[in-house]
């Protein structure tokens, strides 16, 4: 099944969700839609580093895999290993162009 998805270019399920997540992780950011951020999920330190951007998370601590692979969690990985040029993107259409570009790679 993953020759038939890689000759039509097709993302896999997983890479599919993986969109869907970060997708909805812009916009509880963006504040268009009504989630708002948990108080135990803050933004990074304000040190700046290569890495640095205002608009990354840190990472939630685990103590199980329930929690490890849920929403808030594994999105926030995810969203930290986003380049600056996608975070900084301001439209919900342009990042889904952008993520999807990025997943694909």
């Amino acid at each position: 099944m993953t020759e038939i998805l890689k000759k039509l270019k097709w993302p896999t399920l997983e890479q599919r969700r993986k969109q869907s997540r970060l997708t909805t992780m812009f916009k509880i950011q963006n504040e268009t839609i009504a989630i708002p951020i948990p108080d135990y999920i803050n933004r990074q330190s304000m040190k700046i580093t290569r890495q640095y951007h205002p608009a990354k998370f840190r990472v939630v601590k685990t103590n199980s895999n329930v929690y490890k692979y849920s929403f808030y969690p594994r999105t926030i990985q995810d969203w930290n290993d986003l380049p600056s040029n996608i975070l900084n993107i301001t439209s919900t259409e342009s990042f889904k162009t952008a993520i999807s570009d990025h997943i694909m790679k």
